[in-house]
């Protein structure tokens, strides 16, 4: 009979469908923002504040404009991956399969130009192996977070599916309020979640 041990970080990846880590290489994530704030040209500006910065007026034109330059940076990709390498070697294993461009979005306060629906991944035709790595720049907490739905809860959501469609995800929101958690971490935190699990934010 096989007698299966799982570390915490695992345990907690089954059980809510997200676990949060701590990072080890400092030096990794120190690169990656001072990265963003170089090609933000703000070096002065506390990220907290970005939405006092020039940039801020043309949201989508600056996020567009890090995405490019980050995805053209080798040595950027590459400490990105190393940051979750040994989480993600822990919970799926090390033979991985990535996708080829960094995503980012960028939150400021009051405005929908960054809301992203709720929504899982799986529902655009992602694998319902695909695990997500989701890496904050600043502390976020509440609606300066994202949210997420259990899997088990997410699971129910999936078996109504097209009864949702029809409503739409506010119906989901308002449903299953308190079972939503907004994430809180901090600077120096990640996160990885499956695909099947609804997340999205809020203004």
């Amino acid at each position: 009979m096989f007698n299966l041990k799982y570390s915490n970080l695992q345990k907690k990846f089954i059980k809510q469908g997200y676990a949060t880590f701590k990072i080890k290489n400092i030096q990794n994530l120190s690169y990656i923002k001072k990265e963003v704030r170089k090609i933000l040209k703000e070096k002065k500006i506390n990220l907290n504040n970005f939405h006092q910065s020039k940039d801020n007026l043309n949201l989508n034109k600056t996020r567009l404009k890090i995405i490019n330059k980050i995805n053209k940076n080798s040595k950027f990709k590459s400490k990105y991956f190393n940051i979750f390498a040994e989480a993600l070697n822990e919970i799926i294993g090390s033979e991985i399969s990535m996708q080829k461009n960094i995503g980012l979005n960028i939150q400021i306060p009051k405005s929908s130009n960054s809301l992203i629906e709720m929504h899982a991944d799986t529902y655009a035709g992602e694998s319902n192996f695909e695990v997500v790595t989701w890496l904050p720049l600043v502390d976020v907490f509440k609606t300066k977070s994202m949210y997420i739905l259990p899997i088990k809860y997410s699971k129910e959501v999936e078996k109504n599916i097209l009864k949702y469609n029809e409503e739409g995800t506010d119906i989901i929101f308002k449903k299953y309020k308190n079972k939503i958690k907004f994430l809180n971490l901090k600077f120096g935190e990640g996160l990885i979640f499956t695909s099947n699990i609804l997340h999205g934010n809020k203004i």
